[in-house]
């Protein structure tokens, strides 16, 4: 339910299970699913030639939508310039580009090819079936992620928890359990946003090499 400061999550796992059991108990919800047009893919070819990305590269969105939670999703804006740094130290030159996607608004990352704005929803989901890695946090593209079964690093907050709208099963998701979770607040947290600033960068970027590892980098 929803009331003038927060939501309040039903019990009973995956939402969409839970919506789903309205109708039928046998409907097992795995993933959301997404079919693209020829012209869609042509658009999203188009970009990758107009871009010259001949090699594998990683998509990053670092930006939230904040129209129902405030920044309560968001990770530092300097953590994801670290993660993009030390990916880019660690990994060395012949490995994946790093590309940011997401709204133009999004503040731009240093060390990126810069695709903000570039694409719709639909378009920069393709673009994520293309790439070797998504690393977001829990919102729009991370279901898109899941959609176009695209190996993910989900850097979570406490407003809902992985078990209630990821894909724990599918994603390497950083989540730190703390007592005021889930809150589903729709503003300031009280706490300092305990959730998501104590997830450290080193932590973001293991889980990242270790997803890359055998499937990039020869």
């Amino acid at each position: 339910k929803e009331t003038r400061k927060k939501f309040e999550w039903k019990d009973g796992g995956n939402v969409a299970t839970v919506i789903l059991k309205r109708f039928s108990n046998d409907i097992a919800y795995d993933k959301p699913e997404l079919y693209f047009s020829d012209r869609e893919l042509s658009r999203v070819n188009q970009l990758i030639k107009t871009f010259q990305l001949k090699k594998d590269f990683i998509t990053i969105e670092s930006g939230t939508k904040s129209d129902w939670f405030g920044d309560l999703r968001a990770w530092d804006f300097e953590k994801w310039q670290n993660l993009v740094n030390s990916l880019s130290s660690s990994l060395g030159n012949n490995c994946p580009l790093i590309l940011q996607i997401g709204l133009k608004k999004t503040d731009l990352l240093d060390g990126v090819i810069d695709f903000r704005g570039l694409t719709n929803f639909r378009e920069a989901s393709i673009l994520i079936s293309k790439s070797k890695l998504f690393i977001g946090t829990d919102g729009g593209l991370m279901h898109a992620a899941r959609s176009v079964q695209t190996k993910s690093v989900i850097i979570w907050g406490g407003v809902t928890l992985p078990e209630f709208a990821g894909y724990p099963n599918h994603h390497s998701i950083i989540c730190n359990y703390v007592p005021c979770s889930p809150c589903g607040l729709k503003g300031k947290c009280p706490n300092e946003n305990i959730c998501l600033s104590t997830i450290e960068v080193s932590d973001v970027k293991k889980l990242s090499i270790a997803s890359l590892k055998n499937d990039t980098c020869s």
